[in-house]
């Protein structure tokens, strides 16, 4: 036992023909340590070390820190955070070349998702490099102290804007997710009613085409389940020209199959959504002019190269239920009584309905307008190009 050159204790221990170091800031902290390696040493718990990549390492904490110790969907969720958030960005990073440099700049471009998510993709940094700051293979923990990016308000909604539309509509036509979307925009589901939707919920063979929404996904279990309230089982009318797209890609003999499937032809769960719209989010980040970098790939993949966004010019708060409040806003524009686009809409109150309405657009003054003139005209015995106002 000795002290290094930054003051800490340190001891080695060797097993199976390898030597593993300890280090600590006290000596019995050195003895806890040097202890509880070899204890997991020989119970094969860990194999890890400062040069362990952090793939490998989050791998391990998730098989054994959290398997069997959590709630199926919460060990999926953790999984989930690990993959996409940190095995995408450094997973062939030793674990002791990470800083908190590194975590703090994965976390800033977090900032499109909600704060709860973001606050939980933290904790889960915390989680694996305190663990690993635990078993010796790292001196301190670099995700111990990450400021939380601004992100999006949970529960925060607004329409897209023109420019947006412009360019979701343009990438609507060779996307994946382009009539998923464009059910949002031009019907107003939300995401979870997307989910168990079946072509049998469709009539495209009438002169007003409709949707039948019937179900929605529960996020948390992943079960199908009528809408909360009564007010979410409602038909929609299908405007003709969408109506038409759907049409030419409905199948002849699967009434019962779902509308948006995988590439496997399985429904979608919440999760292969959120995939979906981070995809589409990206390509359309690209279409409106993001700044990106060619990167090559290191694992297997059919393109040898990977393009990464360097700088993005898309909102962060752009997000799938932007499309549904679009849609009311639209119903607002195109002269829709309140009262019906609360039925259209599926809100149980008014209230909700009103706080999208209240956000008045020159389209929709001007609509009133028009429609106030042709009323006045009609009830006077003027024809409405006559009536002026003002």
């Amino acid at each position: 036992m000795k002290k290094n050159a930054k003051g800490l204790y340190t001891t080695s221990i060797t097993y199976a023909g390898k030597r593993y170091y300890i280090r600590a800031k006290t000596q019995k902290e050195l003895w806890q340590r040097a202890a509880q390696k070899q204890r997991d040493l020989e119970e094969g718990k860990i194999t890890a070390n400062g040069n362990t990549t952090v793939e490998r390492w989050a791998a391990e904490w998730l098989e054994t820190y959290k398997k069997g110790s959590v709630r199926k969907g919460t060990y999926e969720r953790h999984a989930s955070y690990v993959r996409r958030h940190l095995v995408a960005h450094m997973g062939d990073v030793k674990m002791k070349d990470v800083r908190p440099v590194h975590l703090q700049k994965i976390l800033n471009g977090l900032g499109n998702l909600s704060i709860d998510t973001v606050t939980k993709v933290s904790d889960t940094f915390n989680a694996i490099f305190e663990r690993a700051r635990r078993n010796g293979i790292i001196y301190s923990n670099p995700a111990a102290d990450l400021e939380l990016p601004h992100a999006v308000p949970h529960g925060s909604r607004r329409a897209v804007t023109d420019e947006e539309r412009k360019y979701i509509l343009i990438l609507s036509k060779t996307h994946p997710a382009g009539l998923w979307v464009k059910m949002m925009l031009y019907c107003g589901l939300r995401p979870e009613e997307t989910v168990p939707l079946q072509w049998c919920h469709i009539d495209l063979d009438s002169d007003r085409p409709r949707v039948r929404i019937e179900f929605a996904v529960e996020a948390r279990t992943g079960e199908i389940k009528p809408p909360k309230s009564e007010a979410g089982i409602r038909s929609v009318p299908i405007p003709l020209p969408f109506a038409a797209e759907l049409r030419a890609v409905r199948p002849a003999d699967s009434p019962f199959g779902y509308v948006f499937t995988r590439s496997n032809g399985q429904r979608h769960s919440v999760n292969t959504l959120r995939r979906l719209w981070v995809s589409f989010k990206t390509d359309l980040d690209i279409l409106m002019g993001a700044q990106t970098v060619q990167l090559e790939q290191k694992k297997r993949s059919t393109a040898k190269y990977k393009t990464v966004i360097i700088k993005s010019v898309v909102a962060p708060d752009l997000v799938p239920y932007c499309m549904r409040h679009t849609y009311c806003t639209d119903l607002q524009a195109a002269g829709v009584p309140i009262n019906v686009a609360k039925e259209l809409m599926g809100h149980s109150d008014i209230k909700t309905t009103s706080a999208i309405y209240t956000h008045s657009t020159d389209v929709a003054i001007n609509h009133a307008a028009d429609m106030i003139n042709a009323h006045a005209g009609a009830t006077s015995g003027a024809t409405p190009n006559t009536v002026k106002t003002g």
